[in-house]
């Protein structure tokens, strides 16, 4: 995953400098403070100007995602509320070995070398999978089909497609 620094963030997204270093400052982007901005940032500038269109101005933003008062779409992996876990942090919590979480992280596309609380509900319905009998090497392989699925699914038929946003409604693509 490719990072930038501040500098290097703001001119790509062509953004003034201090308004990038406010935005890190009130954690509106690299909320996990690792000193640098990769492409999950470019979304949280999406999110961070759609709300500005909205009429927040961003420590406003930055209050409502810290008080629940707004939930962004995507919010819980662009703002998640807990802090991110390590691969052996998952894998006390879960109970399934490091180097499997390390295989199945890989399989379904995930990038980032951490874990979110939501990524273990993923976890748990794999250990389901494989707790039903299923080996391993071959769960493995239904994560990279349907991770690749998923990947390609916006590019095979866009017009037939609907998605659900998080405020319930649904729209065609």
């Amino acid at each position: 995953m490719p990072t930038f620094s501040l500098e290097q963030f703001a001119a790509l997204m062509d953004l003034p400098e201090d308004e990038v270093r406010e935005w890190v400052t009130l954690r509106l982007l690299d909320p996990a403070r690792t000193g640098e901005l990769d492409d999950i940032d470019l979304v949280r500038v999406m999110a961070v100007r759609r709300y500005g269109a909205l009429g927040y101005s961003p420590p406003q933003f930055a209050s409502a995602i810290q008080n629940s008062e707004v939930e962004p779409y995507l919010g819980e992996y662009l703002y998640p509320k807990l802090p991110p876990l390590s691969t052996e942090e998952a894998a006390a919590c879960t109970g399934m070995p490091a180097d499997r979480l390390k295989a199945l992280r890989t399989a379904l596309g995930i990038r980032r070398r951490s874990f979110l609380e939501l990524d273990l509900e993923l976890v748990e319905m794999f250990k389901t999978i494989g707790g039903a009998g299923m080996p391993v090497e071959a769960g493995l392989e239904g994560a990279r089909v349907m991770s690749d699925a998923l990947r390609r699914w916006p590019k095979a038929s866009p017009a037939s497609s609907t998605f659900t946003f998080t405020s319930g409604e649904s729209r065609k693509a």
